[in-house]
């Protein structure tokens, strides 16, 4: 039977291409609008939504129905998604995120196929209870219908009072977006009901994946499920105190106990227990309903448990379920129906000591907690205002380093010039310069200094000054490299170098010299696609002088002619060693190929679907590095 597949998306464009898609791989396709949303998805029968992002708060409104929040929806996003759109559409309870361009659908359709294919490895989810936690076991994929499945699980769970959850997924290598954004879902369902999600995960690769899309504050990881059910009873240390009425019940109880290990006191008379209980400290109490002169729910009601921390099980014949909550709101920990087994008794005995015990731990550490809070308030306050002053001055310090670079292009008749610069933090060590020889000719600076950050950027503008001092004196790149390599050497610290590619340009000439201090290479464009690296290099700037190393340093000049049409692209290593969620490097050789297959776009284009690739590339996932692209292009 075909399915049927609801799409609702503002761009028209994208909707039609979407739907002829699938349409021409025999899906049924229905196009809805937002209105009546609810009506429209239930009348057709939609088996699957494919939304797009600006539809998202509608579909969540429509979720709050029963019928609609079983209907699995994908969502399409351009490239421009960033991390928290990540985590935000997950929490709305959608199955899947697809990132599209405009000249390629076929994501799409791989998502969709996957969520009615029967080869998928079938869902394998073992589901049992320990103390107050629901573990569930994931042994299989979580693909799209898997991650569905367990949705629906969760959901149905909670639906029966289940609300503190150990999600064990330790069998598993690798998870998909799929597989991520279920995890959120089940954080934010339990968390609505102020219950628990703990995940066990042990695989580094699954781990790396969170940090990367900074999902840590999201999920709670263990690396075993004894970690959150770490505190062990020990029966010896354990005083029950029974209050029954019933003589041989009391006896029978006691005896029970103690082959288990537990001491035993025992009260025939509640008003006595009372009396007697405010004094002693026993580890928990049972206590029977039906008793004269006082009930189990009035010993309660009087003793209050809660208050002093000793947790109480109340015994009772009745079945009657208000009975049960009367004594758990009064302050019963657990109740417990006549006639028991053996093993019922002690099971919920020994669980209700080990939450009375987390919870007196607990109390202890936030009792810890408050007074370090206090310790730590004026130092803290201190810090906040150093890190707003800092906050500050590092938005200044972005905002000097940007005037620092240049505020315009050459004028060279017959190019053009484009620049995109991206500093992985407020500022960074990334530099480029345009120098007015005053000759009719341009010096350029392409150039790459160690480390990030505040240090990066002190360390440029140092070499700026070197570089602008020195190269109206030296029109010749490699003296003048020779001449800068000195200067780094005597003004930057130990181990901190520079990479530098050096060229100059003249208005009476179309042959560009050039020097590369071990600067990644640059790509000439040729008018016929191919794509070329520029020859030569030697060692980076800064570490070896050569008064201490003679000979050691090799700068040589090169020539390169640019013809109409062609271009030369420069690029730091923010770009070729990004990394995917896969470890995938974005790497020299798709670098090259997306130039050739833009050989027709002009220089600011060129360098535009350039970064637009790498954002495709990394899927939603930071620029990590500093990364500044530029391009010449003969016009």
């Amino acid at each position: 039977m075909k399915k049927r597949i609801a799409i609702i998306i503002k761009d028209h464009e994208l909707e039609r291409n979407i739907s002829d898609l699938l349409r021409d791989n025999r899906y049924i396709v229905d196009i809805l609008s937002v209105e009546n949303i609810i009506d429209n998805i239930l009348e057709n029968k939609i088996d699957l939504l494919i939304l797009g992002a600006q539809s998202i708060n509608e579909i969540e409104l429509a979720r709050k129905s029963e019928k609609v929040s079983q209907i699995p929806v994908i969502v399409v996003f351009d490239r421009n998604v960033g991390n928290a759109d990540i985590v935000d559409t997950f929490k709305k309870g959608v199955s899947d995120i697809i990132y599209v361009k405009k000249e390629s659908y076929k994501p799409i359709l791989d998502a969709v196929d996957r969520f009615f294919n029967k080869d998928e490895e079938e869902v394998n989810i073992e589901i049992k209870n320990i103390n107050q936690w629901t573990v569930i076991t994931i042994k299989s994929e979580l693909n799209p219908k898997n991650s569905y499945y367990l949705k629906v699980k969760i959901d149905e769970l909670l639906k029966n009072n289940r609300k503190n959850f150990i999600i064990d997924i330790s069998t598993l290598n690798y998870m998909e977006s799929v597989g991520l954004g279920v995890l959120i879902y089940i954080r934010k369902k339990v968390h609505e009901i102020s219950g628990e999600a703990k995940y066990i995960i042990t695989s580094n690769r699954i781990k790396k994946l969170i940090s990367i899309v900074k999902l840590e504050k999201y999920i709670e990881m263990y690396d075993n499920i004894n970690d959150v059910t770490s505190i062990e009873v020990d029966n010896d240390k354990i005083l029950v105190a029974i209050v029954d009425d019933a003589k041989f019940m009391r006896a029978l109880i006691s005896t029970v106990l103690q082959e288990e290990g537990f001491a035993t006191i025992a009260y025939g008379d509640p008003l006595e227990a009372l009396e007697e209980l405010r004094y002693k400290e026993p580890d928990i109490i049972l206590v029977d309903y039906e008793m004269p002169n006082l009930n189990g729910l009035e010993f309660i009601r009087e003793f209050k448990p809660k208050k002093r921390n000793i947790p109480t099980v109340m015994l009772t014949t009745e079945t009657d379920v208000n009975l049960a909550v009367s004594a758990m709101r009064l302050g019963a920990s657990d109740f417990l129906n006549k006639p028991f087994k053996k093993e019922e008794l002690i099971h919920i005995l020994k669980k209700v000591v080990k939450e009375n015990k987390l919870m007196k731990e607990n109390e202890r550490l936030f009792q810890e907690l408050q007074i370090r809070e206090k310790e730590l308030k004026k130092k803290n306050n201190q810090l906040f205002k150093l890190y707003s002053e800092l906050e500050e001055e590092l938005k200044l310090a972005s905002e000097i380093q940007k005037k620092l670079l240049p505020q315009s292009y050459p004028d060279i008749a017959g190019y053009n010039f484009a620049v995109k610069y991206k500093p992985s933090q407020d500022i960074g060590g990334d530099f480029y310069d345009f120098i007015n020889l005053n000759n009719n000719s341009y010096g350029i600076a392409f150039a790459d200094v160690s480390g990030h950050g505040i240090p990066a950027a002190l360390l440029s503008t140092i070499f700026k000054v070197h570089l602008v001092t020195h190269s109206k004196e030296i029109q010749e790149p490699s003296k003048l490299l020779t001449v800068l390599n000195e200067k780094v050497v005597e003004t930057f610290p130990d181990g901190k170098f520079i990479s530098l590619f050096y060229l100059l340009m003249s208005q009476e000439s179309d042959t560009i010299r050039y020097c590369r201090a071990s600067q990644e290479p640059v790509l000439h464009l040729k008018k016929d696609g191919s794509v070329q690296e520029l020859p030569g290099s030697s060692q980076v700037l800064g570490l070896f002088s050569e008064k201490d190393f003679p000979g050691v340093l090799n700068f040589e000049d090169k020539e390169v002619e640019l013809l109409p049409g062609e271009k030369l692209f420069f690029y730091t290593d923010g770009i070729n060693e990004a990394q995917n969620k896969n470890d995938e490097f974005y790497g020299l050789d798709r670098l090259k190929q997306v130039l050739s297959e833009n050989i027709n776009c002009g220089a600011t284009e060129l360098i535009e679907n350039i970064y637009g690739d790498l954002k495709d590339f990394l899927e939603g996932l930071p620029v990590i590095d500093d990364l500044t692209l530029m391009c010449i292009e003969k016009k």
